[in-house]
């Protein structure tokens, strides 16, 4: 036979936390968070008037553009962003698509040029192997900017 729990006055035993159901998860401690976010987790710990969601925002921002510099022009163009992403396009246009350019000598080696070109899908990687072509084939190598829609940053 089972033996029962105890029992004071003919009433049961409650847990420390009432149940309350809800949807929204209780808060996380503070030692998760630091272990979770390192130093950034510290140091909301020890400034808890900033510790908004709109700070955990930010820091995600921070933490999900960390390959980017803060040399970033008027129109947004960062070169060193631009590089860190280089090796995936040089590896896709010698080795997955193994593209060959024609038509470099029609580029001019200084000022500006519009080049169109019309792909299909959604992501335009017709633009990128067009850029990474001008890096590896022009004469003048130099890096192309892209003219997109704003809807497509919408979908």
């Amino acid at each position: 036979m089972r033996s029962s729990p105890a029992r004071s006055s003919g009433t049961e035993l409650h847990s420390a936390q009432p149940f309350a159901p809800s949807l929204i998860p209780p808060p996380p401690d503070a030692e998760f968070v630091r272990k979770m976010l390192g130093e950034a987790g510290r140091f909301l710990a020890e400034h808890p008037h900033i510790a908004s969601p709109r700070s955990y925002v930010d820091l995600w921002n921070l933490f999900r553009h960390r390959a980017r510099s803060l040399e970033i022009d008027d129109f947004g163009w960062d070169e060193v962003a631009a590089r860190s992403s280089q090796p995936l396009f040089e590896f896709l246009y010698r080795v997955w698509w193994r593209i060959t350019m024609k038509g470099a000598q029609n580029i001019p080696n200084d000022g500006r040029a519009l080049l169109v070109s019309n792909h299909a899908g959604i992501f335009p990687w017709d633009a990128t192997m067009i850029g990474t072509s001008i890096l590896r084939e022009h004469p003048l190598p130099r890096f192309t900017r892209f003219l997109v829609l704003n809807w497509a940053f919408e979908l």
